[in-house]
């Protein structure tokens, strides 16, 4: 799932009070680490 689909499912959630702060906010930092590699790797080849 792209980062950006989950931030809005998770900011959706959580304002319908469906997932606490605690879980929003596990979830968006799961989402960073997993997408910061890949982010990296891209903007490395682009500089290039």
């Amino acid at each position: 799932m792209d980062y950006r689909l989950g931030k809005m499912m998770a900011d959706y959630l959580s304002h319908q009070k469906l997932m606490s702060k605690k879980e929003y906010k596990q979830t968006i930092t799961r989402s960073l680490n997993r997408y910061e590699p890949i982010l990296s790797a891209l903007e490395n080849e682009y500089d290039k």
